[in-house]
């Protein structure tokens, strides 16, 4: 098993004898942290949440529950040692970096490990071609591949990219067609140590919507609903006890759902429960231009108790000025979809604030907009 790491091969067992590589870049000490964990035998590790949509917490994951879900992704990508490589490009200090490690460590596969970064992946690398790369991302990670020609190039050459951590954007969706590799999303969670359910984005000559592809679950898993709404998860990677989320759920099958939105994230403005993630969709339907990024949180109103608002990162070559462009955008949806779930106000920011494992970090861009003034306002 070899270790990429700045264009140098290593024998695995000669790289994590390099100590001064993780005390020189502050990205490779969870690799190391978890290496030592992985090769030393003991049965628990303590992993971070990644905090997006509240104070992260920790998780402390039984090796049955990691090598589970390793031996499962494995098989499941049919990830063979002989002919695949794993990338790292993904901080190592949350769940998801962390099982990409546990493949390439339990099945021996070559791992590259590039220092994460919203570009995803370093567009001059000789080693981009060195193997048939599966690679680990989040959406910020791929809005960048699919929008870099010297990377996305190199795709025909690569086993898959799997997404984790949010939705992929719908930008983003509507380019995946570009690439010549799968795309799959991934649905999972600290506690499920890393991915339960996968969608793949990449389907040649289908007409079917990314919206209208539902999650499948992996071998060995099992799902049902709660009453209210929320998905329930059995399997090993669970200690065989059912896992009550957050997330809301519609069920296609008792193998297959759609995923509809975070309980802890639906905003209760006057009575009025709304989610974010569907009415982003209606939003992103009436934009003039797809390249915009933007979200859609609550905050607190003295009136209606929540509100919701939208956040934008500015761009002055797409985007106009002006609270007159807004109210004439905003206008032109309340014609045409229900007033009561739209933004009440349009904020513009330079950049959309993440997390250290490159989600967005809701907390600080709720913060952040407490400190400025909308550019439009819904006058109540």
């Amino acid at each position: 098993m070899t270790i990429w790491f700045k264009e140098i091969g290593y024998p695995s067992n000669l790289f994590f004898q390099q100590h001064l590589l993780a005390e020189n870049h502050e990205f490779l000490k969870p690799v190391f942290e978890f290496a030592n964990f992985y090769f030393s035998g003991k049965d628990t590790f303590e992993v971070k949440t990644s905090g997006s949509t509240g104070t992260p917490s920790k998780i402390l994951l039984h090796r049955n529950q990691i090598e589970t879900s390793a031996r499962t992704s494995i098989d499941f990508f049919g990830l063979d040692k002989n002919e695949v490589g794993l990338i790292l490009c993904i901080p190592a200090n949350h769940i998801g970096g962390i099982m990409v490690l546990a493949r390439s460590f339990l099945a021996g596969i070559d791992l590259w490990i590039v220092e994460p970064s919203s570009n995803g992946l370093p567009e001059n690398s000789e080693l981009l071609t060195k193997k048939k790369w599966f690679i680990s991302m989040v959406p910020r990670q791929l809005d960048a591949v699919v929008e870099n020609n010297k990377i996305n190039r190199h795709s025909k050459n690569w086993k898959g990219i799997l997404v984790g951590g949010a939705e992929i954007s719908k930008k983003t969706q509507g380019k995946i067609q570009a690439l010549n590799c799968p795309v799959f999303q991934s649905y999972g969670m600290t506690e499920t140590a890393s991915h339960i359910a996968i969608k793949n984005h990449y389907i040649p000559n289908q007409n079917l919507k990314p919206e209208e592809i539902p999650f499948q679950i992996l071998p060995g898993i099992q799902i049902k609903t709660e009453e209210n709404g929320c998905l329930a998860i059995l399997g090993k990677v669970t200690q065989n006890v059912w896992l009550q989320t957050k997330d809301t759920v519609n069920l296609v099958s008792e193998n297959s759902f759609f995923l509809a939105g975070r309980m802890d994230e639906i905003i209760n403005s006057d009575g009025l429960k709304i989610n974010p993630e569907s009415v982003k969709t209606i939003i992103f339907n009436y934009l003039p231009w797809k390249s915009i990024n933007f979200e859609l949180v609550g905050i607190h109103n003295s009136v209606f108790g929540e509100v919701l608002v939208m956040v934008f990162e500015s761009n002055k070559t797409n985007i106009p000025d002006g609270e007159g462009f807004w109210s004439e955008f905003m206008a032109n949806i309340r014609q045409n979809e229900d007033p009561k779930i739209l933004p009440k106000a349009i904020y513009e920011i330079e950049k959309i604030p993440v997390t250290a494992s490159l989600k967005v970090d809701k907390p600080a861009l709720k913060t952040l907009i407490e400190k400025i003034l909308p550019i439009w306002k819904k006058q109540f």
